[in-house]
């Protein structure tokens, strides 16, 4: 088992105004001890559009301008995309559940200093796309 540490969380997305196809935006970065991910929901983006998230490495703009091919080391880490338009601030769906192509994973450890990102996988995005990410510092 984990020594767990204190819980971050952590707030991201695509803006308002949206994002060019395939533009990564940052969602939740580990600080210098990894952390275990075990909690996410989601909000908003358009309707008939999906989002993907990946693991990305120390050391990248997460704003939009960069996308997984200009990121040597970045990782897909769910299994399928996320739906747009499905939840609402007030009402917002899990990471983890059923509003995806195929079933997604569960909880993941993410590295110390790694980041995760979201980024539009079918079109541009026109709305914005909110993520909270929660999880536990794991302690030596």
């Amino acid at each position: 088992m984990y020594n767990l540490g204190k819980y971050l969380q952590s707030k991201g997305g695509i803006p308002v105004g949206g994002s060019d196809n395939n533009k990564l935006w940052s969602v939740f970065t580990a600080q210098d001890k990894p952390v275990l991910i075990m909690a996410g929901c989601y909000w908003s983006g358009d309707t008939s559009e999906y989002y993907g998230f990946a693991q990305i490495p120390p050391g990248f703009a997460l704003d939009g301008t960069l996308g997984m091919a200009d990121i040597p080391g970045a990782i897909v880490f769910f299994s399928g995309n996320i739906e747009g338009a499905v939840g609402t601030i007030a009402s917002p769906e899990s990471l983890f559940g059923h509003y995806t192509r195929t079933p997604v994973g569960s909880w993941f450890i993410l590295p110390p200093h790694y980041s995760i990102a979201v980024q539009p996988v079918t079109a541009a995005s026109a709305a914005d796309f909110g993520v909270r990410i929660g999880g536990f510092e794991i302690d030596a």
